[in-house]
């Protein structure tokens, strides 16, 4: 996993994400199946999400998605039916909502842009008897560029994704008072300068911290 090129796999769980995203923060997504380039870190499939920047001409979007309860159907057997709890469906979803949005633009035309985006999602889940299970994952991203001669170009990126989830655990045989609470932010900052040293002569200096 690698956010505008930097590396970002979760090393308490090889091979998964460290966080969640708001897909919308991205301007184009690379994935690699095979023969990767030797600066890879790892061997495999290879993920690189590029977030969106900033351009002399101002853009944004917003997004909104919903579903209820009333939107899921029920398709238990019988036999199960008695298993599902009084409300005969099981687990279930009580609501699902999505929304966010990205702006960006120039800060000095011509020399300075930025881009902003913030995203947000919140479920909840019903066990089958009934107790909740709540997931708000929240991700924040600010990247800024510039033009400091024809030569030169320096880039800043944070990214900020959070999960919280308030009743882990739920399930029959855990009762709510004995559901945990869980959060888990994971930041990321990038600094990156772009070097033109010639007609054929291209050089990338890049750092970033998770």
């Amino acid at each position: 996993w690698n956010l505008d090129g930097i590396p970002v796999t979760d090393l308490a769980a090889t091979g998964s994400s460290p966080t969640y995203y708001n897909f919308d923060m991205f301007q184009e997504m690379g994935v690699t199946t095979g023969g990767a380039s030797a600066t890879n870190p790892t061997a495999g499939v290879q993920l690189n999400m590029q977030f969106k920047t900033g351009a002399n001409r101002v853009s944004g979007a917003a997004h909104l998605y919903g579903a209820g309860e009333g939107l899921q159907s029920t398709n238990l057997p019988d036999e199960l039916a008695e298993l599902a709890g009084e409300t005969g469906k099981g687990n279930r979803m009580k609501d699902l909502t999505d929304y966010g949005f990205d702006l960006g633009g120039p800060v000095v035309r011509d020399r300075w842009w930025a881009w902003g985006s913030y995203g947000r999602t919140e479920s909840t889940l019903f066990t089958l008897n009934g107790d909740p299970d709540k997931t708000t994952l929240e991700n924040v991203a600010l990247k800024s560029t510039a033009q400091i001669s024809p030569r030169v170009r320096p880039e800043f990126l944070f990214f900020r994704g959070n999960k919280t989830k308030i009743g882990r655990g739920a399930s029959p045989l855990r009762a709510p008072e004995t559901t945990w609470n869980q959060s888990g932010p994971t930041p990321l900052y990038k600094g990156q300068v772009n070097l033109i040293l010639g007609n054929n002569v291209f050089l990338t200096a890049r750092a970033g911290y998770v």
